[in-house]
């Protein structure tokens, strides 16, 4: 178990986000982006062939937009990612960091 903070949290924490931690060993307590992570790899990695990193940038943008148009989250009260968004009028730094 490391003893030190990574960069990411460092960054995090310099800019005002408070880091959330699951515990050790338990994904299952972390169930949307788990589910989010198998959803990219079937739908995503797993079904195309990609001819350069610039086309993979370039899937991975309509992905993202189709999923975050489409996908319905629990913990967003059935909401998409971007129904979401529309209902607050803005996109929380939040969300940004859990979900893309």
């Amino acid at each position: 178990m490391p003893r030190w903070f990574s960069k990411i949290i460092k960054l995090f924490l310099t800019v005002g986000i408070e880091p959330v931690f699951i515990p050790f060993r338990e994904p299952w307590r972390n169930s949307e982006i788990e589910r989010f992570m198998d959803d990219r790899d079937k739908h995503f990695f797993r079904s195309q062939c990609f001819d350069s990193f610039l086309e993979l940038k370039w899937e991975e943008k309509i992905f993202e937009d189709f999923h975050n148009y489409n996908h319905r989250y629990s913990v967003l009260g059935g909401l998409t990612l971007n129904g979401f968004e529309k209902r607050l009028g803005y996109r929380p730094k939040l969300l940004d960091t859990i979900f893309l």
